[in-house]
């Protein structure tokens, strides 16, 4: 869709369809950590700063959230996590 001008290629990006409702594309980071690898994520946060973030567990959204001020500031994920994005389409009438 990059490729066809419909989409940049960060991700974003709309078209109308005929019968004039639009299409809205966006991209997500989505964030994981196994749980055999938990521990070090929380020895990395602890280490970094971020120990605040440590509850029982750390909601997703709050991870999700984390990671992606990390990515756009280009600082480093702890090696533990797994990153992917995905891109969703949205439609408006």
């Amino acid at each position: 869709m990059a490729e066809a001008g419909i989409v940049s290629e960060e991700g974003k990006g709309s078209f109308s369809l005929p019968d004039g409702s639009t299409v809205y594309l966006t991209t997500s980071l989505y964030v994981s950590c196994r749980k055999a690898d938990q521990e070090h994520l929380h020895q990395w946060l602890r280490a970094n700063g971020l120990g605040d973030l440590i509850k029982e567990t750390v909601h997703h959204q709050t991870l999700r959230a984390f990671a992606r001020e990390q990515s756009e500031k280009g600082a480093p994920l702890p090696l533990v996590l797994t990153t992917h994005y995905v891109t969703k389409a949205a439609a408006r009438s």
